[in-house]
């Protein structure tokens, strides 16, 4: 795979969003620019958010690969992505949350990486709110990857997280104006 990844036209046919990548061996070449979007859902959900999911992905033409699912373990922590409190679905809470990851990739060349990148990082969370705009349509209760591509909204916050709990323990030096932006005032 390795020499796959370099940007020599004779070694490799990838112009644009690399679509057959090994997740882990993304930084074997430092052209290799990844972004990602995931999120955490109640299982009993799973069916209808990976339609949805297909319905975005095959009226918008975007290339998707790798994408990856996995059970992850509920747990209490107050703004986790994997605290299943208020991802209730018939009533239930669940022990185990289904996140879904979504990766990006292309190669950008050194040369042009501000400008490149800044274009595919558009692309991306152009993306990645259809998909979010579709499911807060659906009602699908989720919760987003903070270090990831997400747009959580102070009344997300408020509604999804125990953010009273969390708030005291806030240290605001250490908050960037993208988080900010999701917290409530």
């Amino acid at each position: 795979m390795a020499r796959l990844y370099k940007i020599q036209t004779e070694a490799n046919t990838f112009y644009g969003p690399l679509r057959n990548m090994i997740p882990v061996d993304r930084f074997c070449n430092e052209n290799v620019y990844c972004t990602m979007a995931e999120w955490a859902f109640h299982p009993k959900q799973i069916k209808q958010v990976v339609a949805l999911y297909r319905k975005y992905f095959s009226e918008n033409k975007w290339p998707n690969l790798p994408i990856e699912v996995e059970y992850v373990k509920a747990d209490d922590y107050y703004m986790s992505p994997w605290n299943s409190a208020n991802i209730i679905v018939d009533g239930q809470d669940t022990e185990f949350l289904v996140k879904i990851n979504i990766m990006w990739y292309t190669t950008i060349e050194k040369k042009a990486s501000n400008e490149a990148t800044g274009r595919f990082r558009k692309q991306v969370e152009d993306h990645a709110k259809g998909i979010w705009d579709i499911l807060k349509a659906n009602n699908i209760p989720f919760k987003a990857h903070w270090g990831k591509v997400n747009f959580t909204t102070p009344k997300d916050v408020e509604k999804l997280y125990d953010y009273q709990a969390f708030q005291p323990r806030i240290q605001h030096q250490f908050l960037n104006s993208y988080i900010k932006s999701r917290l409530p005032a």
